[in-house]
């Protein structure tokens, strides 16, 4: 059995200057249910999708790489040479304060974050520090 469902009318109510338009929906009852709920999917298929972006599950696979070392040593932090007492695998010696070298090294990811995300098309001036 197919029900019917009242149509619903659309209004032009004027034209702008900018070239955009308003207009008047008039939908039944039913529509407008349908429409609420084909609005709160995509929105929520939307938020599913923008968050696959930042699954951690994609960065499982760390490793400290000459990438990070530089920015590292830009940053100030101390490296350690060929010594002897070197910790195995060990490539930043710890033993030190390293607060200011933290920020620096925050500002130095993500001054690099920002010139690569410039290039995106979807790039935002939210996204500049306050």
């Amino acid at each position: 059995m197919t029900d019917t469902i009242n149509t619903g009318n659309v209004t032009l109510i004027r034209e702008n200057e900018d070239g955009s338009a308003d207009y008047q929906f008039n939908f039944p009852p039913e529509a407008l249910e349908a429409l609420t709920r084909l609005g709160i999917l995509t929105a929520i298929q939307a938020g599913i999708g923008d968050a696959k972006r930042l699954n951690p599950e994609e960065f499982l696979d760390l490793k400290f790489t000459d990438e990070i070392k530089d920015l590292a040593e830009e940053a100030g932090f101390n490296m350690w040479g060929d010594e002897d007492w070197r910790p195995k695998g060990e490539v930043i010696d710890w033993a030190n304060n390293y607060d200011n070298e933290l920020i620096k090294f925050y500002y130095a990811i993500y001054l690099k974050a920002r010139s690569e995300l410039k290039e995106h098309k979807d790039w935002h001036s939210e996204f500049e520090p306050d």
